[in-house]
């Protein structure tokens, strides 16, 4: 990655990071959509606090796959056999019971697919799709006005986030014993992969309203993730991200 920053600023601090080269791809924006995050990130977070973050996040990608129209015809689509068979098409998702037990297989089916460490996660973005996507991230922390702070504890904290933007590749990456919980069945994460990102830009700033409990903690943060989806060439279920 190429980091366009200082080695160290003080408010607003700017980075941005680029990862993949668009020179030969013909991409397209296709959505936009924002995360809200708001509690505890620490440089160098232990595999614990990262499944903390992925279930705040988990939460409102859940109801993004059933607020979308495009994602949820992309999941009724997917699941729309496995409920009636070769006697289902197109018209019998116009019954609205119907949509919802297909909507529920396809979410399932594509749960299927991504099973591990005792989780069936479903990520948003995967590369079977040909999909990449920019993150910007506006980080607001608890600091001193005019105070420095170095780049590498927010490289630090951002590498956290991006962690529980994504699957867990290694089992060690979930705290011992970790199950889902209550309607964690699938579970819903942006990431597929880090690698899947094309670009990301990094805004931090001061945060002026703090939870007493967290009065005292620079831990404490809250972040606006905006996430523009991209297709890098034309593949089936394409137009879900339209």
């Amino acid at each position: 990655m190429v980091c366009a920053s200082q080695e160290c600023a003080g408010f607003p601090y700017n980075q941005v990071i680029h990862n993949f080269d668009w020179s030969n791809q013909e991409s397209e924006e296709v959505v936009e959509f924002h995360l809200l995050y708001s509690g505890l990130l620490k440089s160098g977070a232990d595999a614990g606090e990262k499944l903390a973050i992925r279930r705040d996040l988990h939460s409102q990608l859940k109801e993004l796959w059933a607020a979308q129209r495009n994602l949820r015809e992309l999941a009724a689509d997917k699941g729309l056999y496995a409920v009636l068979g070769a006697a289902g098409n197109a018209d019998s998702c116009k019954d609205p019971v119907i949509f919802k037990r297909a909507f529920d297989a396809g979410v399932s089916l594509l749960a299927d697919n991504f099973g591990t460490f005792g989780f069936r996660w479903v990520p948003l973005i995967t590369a079977d799709l040909c999909l990449r996507c920019s993150i910007d991230i506006l980080l607001l922390r608890r600091e001193k006005p005019n105070s420095v702070f170095m780049k590498g504890d927010i490289d630090a904290r951002l590498n956290t986030l991006f962690d529980a933007f994504r699957m867990p590749d290694q089992k060690q990456e979930l705290p011992p014993g970790a199950e889902p919980g209550e309607g964690e069945n699938p579970f819903f994460v942006l990431l597929q992969n880090d690698d899947l990102v094309s670009e990301v830009r990094l805004v931090t700033n001061h945060l002026l309203v703090v939870p007493e409990a967290h009065k005292f903690d620079s831990n404490y943060v809250n972040a606006v993730i905006t996430v523009k989806l991209q297709t890098t060439t034309s593949v089936d279920h394409g137009w879900a991200y339209l």
